[in-house]
């Protein structure tokens, strides 16, 4: 009787770890995320009109692009079926970035766009690896975190470097050569929007 009443366990065991398993995922990019102020890549004649915080007279620097990646993720039972739905979006905070008049022009315009630029090729990078990942229902919500939290990181690290081997745009060969690597990778990129 007691190996009876261990395997019926074991049977209800292994049915509902099979029954928390997400059968379809759907990773997509969603301009709906955006609030007010916020625009989503790629933006629409990208300009100065963009940068509308006041500016930073403190700061060295000329102009101060605000972007990031927004994730909203959801589960859902559909009969038997577990789903779940993951929507993504660069977006740029046009209440936050912002730009001296007096020390911009196109090229710090154009350095600025690049930011955004590789805001768009991280968001695009991790549609890519979540679209990879097989979800249980427990690790669902802590996973995409998790890896969205891994993917702002590296995303920082990488703006800094952008603004570093470019001396935030004032170097024209080497920005030049970030214009090239930005647009060669965007074009490989299986989810752009």
């Amino acid at each position: 009787m007691r190996s009876i009443i261990l395997s019926f366990l074991l049977m209800v065991i292994v049915f509902t770890a099979r029954s928390q398993t997400i059968n379809s995922v759907e990773v997509v990019w969603d301009s709906l995320l955006c609030r007010a102020g916020e625009i989503s890549y790629p933006p629409k004649h990208f300009n100065w009109q963009y940068f509308q915080a006041i500016p930073n007279h403190n700061s060295e620097y000329a102009a101060m692009t605000f972007s990031g990646i927004k994730v909203k993720y959801a589960m859902r039972k559909k009969s038997k079926d577990i789903q779940a739905q993951i929507s993504i979006v660069a977006f740029m905070d046009t209440s936050k970035s912002w730009y001296k008049n007096d020390r911009c022009g196109d090229s710090t315009l154009a350095h600025e766009r690049g930011h955004f630029d590789l805001t768009a090729l991280a968001a695009c990078q991790l549609i890519d690896t979540l679209k990879q990942i097989k979800f249980t229902v427990e690790n669902f919500a802590s996973l995409v975190r998790n890896i969205h939290e891994e993917y702002q990181s590296k995303l920082a690290k990488r703006q800094e470097q952008y603004d570093a081997e470019t001396n935030h745009g004032t170097l024209a060969d080497e920005q030049k050569k970030w214009f090239l690597k930005i647009k060669k990778e965007l074009e490989t990129c299986r989810n752009h929007p």
